[in-house]
């Protein structure tokens, strides 16, 4: 199980603490920690936000301009810059996917099996009256919220989010598991095995909706 620490604390203090005991239980289980470095990390939050916002507004050309009216504030701006991107810019992205593609390939999953982190940075922010009506634009908020999904979303890595706790005002800490592409199936073990760390902790939200029942 590999863990850069650096960035494994790289998130509130709460939600470091509470993920440091799942460590401990999954080593309590016979998992072995190596710590591991992952280069170019600002370099992959760069350019995975160029090349999501440039697939967005392609896939969504047709509704953008008709539909422009009825998208929120924030998207609109998000794909209002979208369009400015120029086909360089996203191929210099796409060339910092393949850069990170091998890099873990030759230089992390060639030492572990799987990657440790938190699945995000701070727990759910409040969402105010007048973020309905107005949006909310905060690239710290944002920065915050994706910091652990970017390298597995823009390299495509099999990646698995758990929860294993709440903060001071009861709102869940997330757990992620990223693994090597195709082996989808030994993060979903792990996971099952995270799972039950939490057995029997879980609170059910005063809004709930169970999909499974029929």
């Amino acid at each position: 199980m590999g863990i850069y620490p650096e960035y494994f604390k790289h998130a509130d203090p709460e939600i470091v603490e509470t993920c440091d005991k799942v460590v401990k239980f999954l080593q309590q289980l016979g998992g072995e920690v190596e710590y591991i470095e992952i280069a170019e990390l600002e370099e992959v939050k760069v350019s995975h936000i160029i090349a999501i916002i440039s697939e967005f507004v392609t896939g969504m050309k047709e509704d953008y301009t008709e539909h422009l009216a009825k998208l929120s504030p924030e998207v609109a701006m998000i794909l209002s810059s979208a369009s400015s991107i120029s086909a360089l810019t996203y191929v210099t992205a796409n060339k910092q996917r393949t850069r990170s593609i091998n890099y873990l390939r030759d230089h992390v999953f060639n030492k572990v099996d799987v990657i440790l982190t938190p699945a995000t940075a701070i727990t759910a922010p409040r969402i105010e009256p007048h973020h309905l009506t107005h949006g909310l634009s905060d690239q710290k908020l944002t920065a915050d919220s994706m910091r652990y999904v970017s390298i597995g979303n823009f390299t495509g890595i099999p990646c698995l989010s758990i929860p294993v706790g709440y903060d001071k005002q009861g709102l869940p800490i997330g757990f992620q598991i990223m693994g090597r592409w195709w082996e989808d199936h030994l993060v979903l073990r792990i996971g099952n095995a995270v799972e039950s760390y939490m057995e029997n902790k879980l609170t059910r939200p005063k809004v709930h909706y169970d999909i499974l029942q029929k």
